[in-house]
């Protein structure tokens, strides 16, 4: 060990008394030098000549060290003009024997062998002596300290070595032992003793001096957070903008860690931002300045968000694509999307632009008109946003032809039929024209017809009823029976039963003279004798029973002088059926669109919803069309609920095939079949109870196609759940209620649903039906 390093660190080498106490007497002597008697602290004046310099002292001026030991020496001048000052670094030091001691230019001296010397200082033409003493001593142990200490990964530990001589002092030999570890894997050390912690376990710290060690133990446990950082810092989101926060954690090794997801944040001012406390997310709310603070593990890091405006993201063209004719025109709307969500129409703010003038113009406000055949992009444009639709501009259709449907029809004499006159265009397009079309009868004794279709049977015989439009013509056949004299009438069902609460369409029927019979439901007077247990409605839907208590009545229906009635029975209601919660009141319920039939006659009895409609049915005065609000969301939410309910029943009837419910009878029961369920002429449910028919395919009824009641079964408790689309046939007779969760539903031409509902999430056409709830 060489005395460079020893005076590079005193503090391992000097005797504890001396480490206490050397500053005090360092600050003394300065003291004295600075602050002597005579000028209080002045020091001497510069330049002046050395014969100013009266005398010059060393001190301790006796002293003894061991060998290897250390003594620090301090010269201090006395001038004439009663100041001092120490002088030691400016003086020249020298050991009278310095095989004995040694001493460095700033007085420290150290001890070689066992002897006496003479140290001498001199300053200027003054010098001074001290005698120094070296013992002769053995070092008898090593301890290492601190004893046992633990420290994370990445972190240092200094190791000082307390040596004990054989004349039982100790003092601080770090400056002239070597250190060392036994698991460098787990920890590195320098010589002299500052040791860094590498990775989690303990290893053996060694002190030597010579032939003398010491031991401790270094514990390293894992690596603890020092930071966290954040990023970015101080940003700028716009009001209804976004910005996610990243905190960073930095360890005692040296690693780091992304924590964003772990740590939790709050906003000091609430009302200009929101952060999400588990991921931090900001979300800017009103223009200003908020705090955002971030926590992880006991760590805490803060940023300054700044919220700005809101500002343009897009603008939509609205329609996406529209079609017209040569010098129509079409509106299109911009509405522009904020960074805060909202929307604005700003049609009247920003500039239109057509991408073909030639195709198209377009005004201010954003109405264009078509100028030729052909295509172009209509253009709205502000702030550097710009969004835009496609106009296709066609020329006119022409009409090419006229039909009137139905094609053939029977009349009594006295009775009336409507006729549809529908034109065909050059484009294939179709149009119902019954009301602007030129209506006439070939032979008028036999039938006449109204401006708008209707025709109304005279006499026995066969009619030609004709509809014209622009020269083109289209015709159909009208056969008119002769009148026939009502000679009974006959209720069905008979003999039958409901459950209370339920309720029981009945029909009326004429028979008449020649044995032909019609069904007259709707012009008779129905009526129950004992009201409390049951009643008919005299009202649409004419003929519907109404069950209250458990009982019998009798059920009539008179027209005129005849009258014809069966027994009715209710019974206690054991049926669990499926709820339809809101949706009980619609008869037609659609999630995109209703598309009816123009000019034509469509009946609803019951709600109508559905937010896009092309032609309003009628409807039965004392029920609602909804277009929009939360009644028409909440009753379209209520029947995907009452699909799951049954979807769910157990199948007492399961088919991987499909079935032609035509000519069968079928009890109470849930009827589960994979393929399609189709129906041609009559299929009758007999008896009371639930009846759930569900299909993996379509559901389809023919032209003509007839679903009956009997034995007590009643419309209320008949469900049809197909998943693929179901078409109901022209001038079929349904009944139930059909509900499908994403398929859509027609009825065809004068196709009725008695005591039902068509209820879709998707579409529904109509074509002249009658619903009735």
């Amino acid at each position: 060990m060489t005395i460079q390093s020893y005076f590079s660190k005193p503090s391992a080498w000097l005797p504890s008394w001396l480490t206490t106490w050397l500053p005090i007497f360092l600050i003394a002597a300065l003291s004295t030098a600075c602050g002597g008697s005579g000028d209080q602290g002045r020091e001497p004046i510069l330049g002046l000549p050395a014969a100013n310099l009266v005398a010059l002292n060393v001190s301790p001026a006796n002293s003894s060290i061991q060998i290897g030991g250390i003594q620090q020496f301090v010269a201090t001048a006395s001038f004439a003009d009663g100041s001092s000052r120490v002088v030691s670094s400016e003086s020249s030091w020298t050991s009278s024997i310095a095989a004995n001691a040694s001493i460095s230019n700033a007085g420290l001296a150290q001890g070689i062998v066992a002897g006496s010397t003479t140290i001498t200082a001199k300053y200027a033409d003054k010098t001074a002596t001290a005698n120094l003493t070296v013992i002769s001593v053995n070092l008898v142990s090593i301890a290492v300290t601190p004893t046992n200490p633990t420290v994370p990964v990445g972190n240092q530990q200094i190791f000082k070595a307390i040596g004990t001589y054989s004349n039982g002092t100790s003092t601080d030999i770090s400056a002239i032992t070597t250190f060392s570890v036994s698991n460098p894997a787990i920890a590195s050390i320098s010589a002299s003793g500052t040791a860094t912690a590498v990775s989690v376990g303990a290893t053996p710290v060694v002190a030597r001096s010579g032939s003398v060690s010491g031991t401790t133990n270094l514990n390293v446990s894992p690596a603890v957070l020092m930071q966290l950082s954040m990023a970015p810092l101080n940003p700028s989101v716009q009001v209804g903008a976004t910005q996610a926060l990243v905190v960073t954690a930095s360890y005692s090794d040296g690693s780091t860690m992304n924590v964003s997801a772990n740590s939790t944040y709050v906003a000091a001012t609430t009302s200009v931002v929101s952060v999400v406390a588990n991921t931090g997310v900001v979300t800017g709310l009103t223009t200003g300045n908020s705090v955002v603070t971030a926590t992880f593990n006991g760590k805490t890091i803060s940023t300054t968000v700044t919220v700005t405006p809101a500002q343009l993201v897009s603008i939509a063209v609205t329609p996406a694509s529209a079609l017209i004719n040569i010098a129509a025109t079409q509106n299109f709307v911009a509405t522009a999307t904020y960074s805060d969500g909202s929307k604005a129409n700003i049609s009247n703010t920003v500039i239109w632009t057509s991408s073909d003038i030639s195709k198209a113009t377009v005004l201010s406000g954003g109405t264009a008109t078509g100028l030729a055949v052909g295509s172009s992009n209509i253009a709205a444009t502000f702030q550097s946003k710009s969004g835009s639709a496609l106009l296709t501009v066609m020329s006119a259709p022409v009409i090419t032809g006229v039909t009137v449907t139905p094609a053939t029809n029977t009349v009594v004499a006295g009775s009336s039929r409507n006729f549809i006159a529908t034109a065909t265009y050059s484009d294939n397009s179709t149009l119902n024209i019954t009301n602007t079309a030129n209506w006439s009868s070939a032979q008028p004794f036999t039938a006449t017809v109204s401006p708008n279709g209707l025709a109304i049977g005279v006499s026995a015989g066969l009619a030609t009823i004709v509809a014209k439009a622009d020269g083109f013509t289209g015709s159909a056949e009208l056969t008119v029976t002769p009148l026939l004299v009502m000679t009974a009438i006959t209720v069905t069902p008979s003999n039958s039963s409901a459950t209370v609460g339920a309720n029981l369409q009945f029909t009326a029927t004429a028979v008449f003279d020649d044995l032909s019979t019609q069904n007259i439901s709707d012009t008779v007077v129905w009526n129950s004798t004992n009201p409390a247990v049951a009643t008919i409605s005299n009202s649409a839907p004419k003929g519907l029973a109404s069950t209250f208590v458990v009982g019998n009545t009798t059920i009539t229906a008179t027209q005129g002088s005849l009258s014809g009635g069966t027994n009715f029975t209710v019974t206690a209601a054991l049926i669990t059926g499926i709820n339809l919660r809101s949706a009980e009141s619609f008869a037609v319920l659609a999630g995109n669109s209703i598309t009816n039939n123009s000019g034509g006659l469509t009946l609803i009895t019951g709600d109508i919803g559905s937010p896009s409609q092309t032609v309003d049915p009628v409807q039965t005065a004392g029920y609602t069309n909804y277009k929009s609000g939360a009644i028409l969301a909440t009753a379209l939410a209520d029947v995907q609920t009452a699909i799951a309910d049954a979807n769910a029943r157990s199948c007492d009837v399961n088919s991987a095939a499909g079935i032609n419910l035509g000519g069968q009878t079928l009890p109470p029961g849930v009827y589960c079949y994979a393929d399609a369920i189709t129906i041609t002429g009559t299929f009758t449910m007999n008896g009371p109870g639930l009846y759930v028919f569900r299909t993996g395919s379509t559901l389809d009824s023919s032209s003509n196609s007839i679903v009956a009641l009997n034995g007590g079964a009643s419309a209320a408790n008949v469900f049809w759940v197909p998943i693929a689309p179901t078409t109901l046939g022209a001038n079929s007779a349904f009944i139930g209620t059909i509900m499908t969760s994403s398929a859509a539903i027609t009825m065809g031409d004068m196709a009725t649903l008695q005591n039902g509902r068509v209820l879709s999430a998707s579409a529904v056409t109509l074509r002249n039906n009658v619903i009735t709830l």
